[in-house]
């Protein structure tokens, strides 16, 4: 699954993408309403940061018809537009949470990880597991305090394996929710990534469960 960023600026574009995937959260630009529609009825996403002036139509627009259609995927709107007529207007067409142009990078990443841990009925932002630590605000992953440099698809398996709180998380979910839209992982793409996992955090933390999936544990019991 990805993040679907909607904003035909291309400076603030460029940099809201690049700072969102240092987060490790796969994020797929688009500048036109049209593209952001296409890329919205595929689903697989997280979340969508939609700005409401675009070159080819409103994102207000757009809005409405993703809630019309059922597309239950949060939305946040980021715009220059304050008035609080529009800000009406988007929260009860559906937006999830409305920010406003110029903003803080750090705050919209912020408002971002909330709205995707509420969306997967989860709220805190912090994970641990016996002595492994995600920190989902600063994206830094420690074991006993001593932090681990994984890279930007592991991060965001971890991050999948943790949030499913000990349960099995399938092979193809895990393709699913990691590699970005559009993308097509070989075969033995995810046996690489948690062969690089295990490496970094040690054999035990995260156990094969034979025809089920992968699960992150305290102590590994299956391997």
């Amino acid at each position: 699954m990805a993040i679907l960023l909607v904003e035909d600026d291309l400076d603030l574009g460029r940099a809201l993408q690049q700072s969102l995937q240092a987060t490790h959260w796969p994020t797929v630009w688009v500048r036109h309403a049209q593209q952001a529609r296409s890329h919205a009825a595929q689903g697989n996403l997280h979340c969508i940061l939609l700005d409401l002036t675009l070159p080819d139509g409103d994102g207000q627009l757009l809005l409405t018809e993703w809630r019309s259609a059922r597309i239950q995927t949060p939305v946040l709107v980021m715009t220059a537009r304050d008035a609080l007529a529009d800000r009406l207007k988007a929260l009860r067409s559906g937006a999830d949470d409305y920010v406003i142009k110029p903003f803080a990078t750090e705050e919209l990443i912020a408002r971002v990880q909330a709205l995707i841990r509420r969306s997967g009925g989860h709220t805190q932002q912090r994970w641990q597991v016996g002595d492994l630590c995600l920190d989902e605000v600063t994206a830094q992953v420690s074991i006993a305090d001593q932090t681990i440099a994984l890279t930007p698809r592991e991060a965001a398996i971890l991050r999948e394996l943790a949030l499913a709180r000990g349960r099995a998380v399938s092979r193809e979910t895990l393709m699913d929710r990691v590699w970005g839209l559009g993308e097509t992982p070989s075969d033995g793409a995810i046996e690489y990534q948690i062969h690089g996992l295990r490496q970094k955090l040690g054999s035990q933390r995260i156990c094969t469960l034979r025809g089920v999936g992968y699960a992150l544990v305290s102590q590994g019991t299956h391997q």
